[in-house]
């Protein structure tokens, strides 16, 4: 049954999708020039926020709908003051 090999042989040869980290995923939200409001973000108050959670999580943010990711526990994001209170109400964020 040499079917099942040459499947295999062809993965193998095929290009792999290019991947990216955790870190550069969360890089590219937080410097993503956003407009919230009719202010850029940059100048609008960002609270430092921590995650408290043992696995990854992403949250959108329930005022501005701006999509935080906080790829480990302790990892601190700025986060926007209008949707800062929303994540700091539960037990997955602590300010920093």
């Amino acid at each position: 049954m040499s079917c099942c090999g040459q499947k295999r042989q062809a993965m193998r040869a095929a290009p792999r999708p290019a991947t990216t980290t955790a870190a550069a995923t969360t890089m590219t939200t937080m410097t993503t020039p956003a407009v919230r409001d009719g202010a850029p973000l940059a100048q609008q108050t960002l609270i430092p926020i921590e995650s408290t959670g043992v696995a990854p999580i992403t949250v959108r943010g329930a005022t501005t709908g701006i999509i935080y990711r906080f790829v480990a526990r302790g990892r601190v994001l700025g986060v926007d003051a209008r949707d800062a209170a929303g994540l700091l109400a539960t037990a997955y964020f602590k300010r920093r």
